[in-house]
């Protein structure tokens, strides 16, 4: 279902002229995506990017096509509504952070031809732990109404909530990979972003930065527990280390 919200954007978009869409939008610009799989600093570079006083940046931009990239992760449906959904609300961006793109490099391509691509990922013991560590797990894993959480995309629903989050991930980060390979793009590693070790980025969209970092920035304290059910990997449970080298191991072990 589609949120009432963005509803009437999504219901323009089906059958707004072609060729009018086209004369609204300079297809040819170079755009920049951060594709990335959440809990990795997406809105940290997008404030980062505002604090040197780089406007068009958006972190998770309305409508921010959650609900319809996973359904397109999932069936590849509703190709040309998406399509028309970027051409209509992303001709004004220079760069969107955003882990609700995850399966739309293909799509973004195709509408912005020049279109470049920031993969943002984070270590993976690291973020499997900062997702187990939020109020929200095993739950949402569980029962969750989210499609993202209760389809495929998180694994056979009858899987522990801990390899079902494991499986995830690793749909989020081969679909993205798979997406950009053939674009030009470049891998930005959190730790690295984080202690403002930025020289490759800076080359990368052609800027110089002269704010290297900027306070931590947390945009799910609600969701977050005050203590650690799970700290390093040493100390996991000895079945979350076998989840998680048969699941994502691989990945683990490919990621740079």
């Amino acid at each position: 279902m589609i949120p009432r919200s963005i509803y009437r954007i999504y219901n323009y978009a089906k059958i707004f002229p072609r060729d009018i869409i086209n004369l609204l939008n300079n297809t040819e610009e170079v755009k920049y995506f951060c594709l990335n799989p959440g809990s990795c600093g997406s809105k940290y570079l997008v404030e980062l990017l505002k604090a040197n006083n780089i406007s068009k940046v958006y972190h998770e931009k309305e409508p921010d096509l959650d609900i319809l990239a996973v359904r397109y992760f999932l069936d590849g449906s509703n190709k040309q509504l998406i399509k028309n959904i970027l051409l209509l609300t992303r001709k004004s961006v220079f760069l969107e952070s955003s882990n609700r793109l995850f399966s739309l490099a293909p799509l973004i391509k195709e509408v912005f031809p020049n279109a470049k691509f920031i993969f943002l990922y984070r270590d993976l013991k690291s973020i499997v732990a900062s997702n187990v560590n939020k109020t929200v797990f095993p739950q949402i894993f569980i029962d969750s109404n989210r499609i993202r959480y209760n389809s495929e995309l998180s694994g056979a629903k009858d899987l522990p909530a801990f390899d079902r989050m494991c499986y995830y991930l690793k749909n989020y980060h081969e679909t993205i990979l798979e997406g950009i390979k053939n674009t030009d793009f470049m891998y930005l590693k959190f730790e690295d972003l984080i202690k403002g070790e930025i020289d490759e980025l800076e080359k990368f969209i052609g800027i110089e930065l002269k704010i290297k970092k900027i306070k931590a920035v947390n945009t799910k304290d609600e969701i977050k527990t005050p203590t650690k059910k799970i700290e390093d990997y040493d100390s996991w449970p000895s079945e979350y280390k076998k989840s998680f080298e048969i699941i994502l191991g691989d990945l683990y072990n490919k990621l740079p």
